[in-house]
């Protein structure tokens, strides 16, 4: 459980790198993140957008190392407890929200939809799972 746990917690960590990476200009992967929009163009997603995800991410990524007690911060377990249900909850509707929305595309679908069958739906379960057996840890 420890392991899946801090597995999941460095995965988020690396997700929330990524958005730094691209807040500050990056543009490796950008293809495959962002969809396009009804006019075909990438959709433009705002920088303050982007700084807020990716704090969002870090914050996701450290929880499970505060509900294990690698990261000691005096938050009450109700509350600790609370977080990771909420997660594991946007978790699982963020994996098959996406599979079934990319599903229901059009072939031949976009690089984003492709990566979201293939790779984000599974990630997302997979942090469900973690923040799972940080619960039950």
């Amino acid at each position: 459980m420890y392991l899946i746990g801090v597995f999941g917690s460095l995965l988020l960590l690396i997700i929330a790198g990524f958005h730094w990476y691209w807040l500050f200009g990056g543009k490796v992967g950008t293809d495959r993140y962002i969809n396009l929009g009804k006019d075909g163009e990438r959709i433009r997603i705002p920088k303050p957008l982007i700084l807020v995800t990716s704090f969002v991410f870090l914050g996701a990524g450290l929880l499970p190392l505060v509900s294990l007690g690698i990261i000691p911060i005096p938050l009450p377990r109700q509350l600790i407890d609370a977080a990771l249900i909420m997660g594991i909850c946007v978790f699982i509707l963020r994996g098959t929200a996406g599979l079934v929305w990319s599903l229901a595309q059009p072939e031949p679908r976009d690089i984003f939809h492709r990566w979201n069958i293939g790779l984000y739906t599974w990630v997302c379960l997979a942090l469900a799972l973690s923040y799972g057996a940080c619960l039950l840890a």
